[in-house]
C-alpha cells in the first residue's frame, strides 16, 4: 500500500512565528500516522535541538506528548524508508 508522508521541517516550518502559526493550523488536519520530523540542516551539532523542537511544536499541536509524537514519527520513518531504524 502506497503511503503519502508529509515532511515537517525545524528549519522550514519554524523559521518564524506565522511559519509556525501556519504549521500548527495545517497539522490539525493531517493524519498522524504520514507525519515525518525531520532537520533539513547541514549542521549535524544543531540537529538534535532542531528535532527537539519540532517534535515539541508538532506534539503540542496535534495534542500528543513529545514521546508518544516520537514513537509515532519513527514507526512512519520506517515504513517511509521501509526499514527499521530502532
Amino acid at each position: 500500500k502506497d503511503s503519502i508522508f508529509f515532511g515537517i521541517s525545524a528549519s522550514v516550518c519554524l523559521r518564524s512565528p506565522a511559519a509556525e502559526t501556519k504549521l500548527c493550523n495545517v497539522l490539525r488536519v493531517l493524519p498522524r500516522e504520514s507525519l515525518l520530523l525531520e532537520s533539513d540542516l547541514d549542521d549535524r551539532n544543531a540537529v538534535p535541538a532542531a528535532m527537539t523542537r519540532v517534535c515539541a511544536v508538532v506534539a503540542r499541536a496535534v495534542g500528543m506528548e513529545r514521546q508518544a509524537l516520537a514513537e509515532t514519527t519513527t514507526r512512519n520513518a520506517e515504513r517511509f524508508l521501509r526499514r527499521t531504524l530502532i
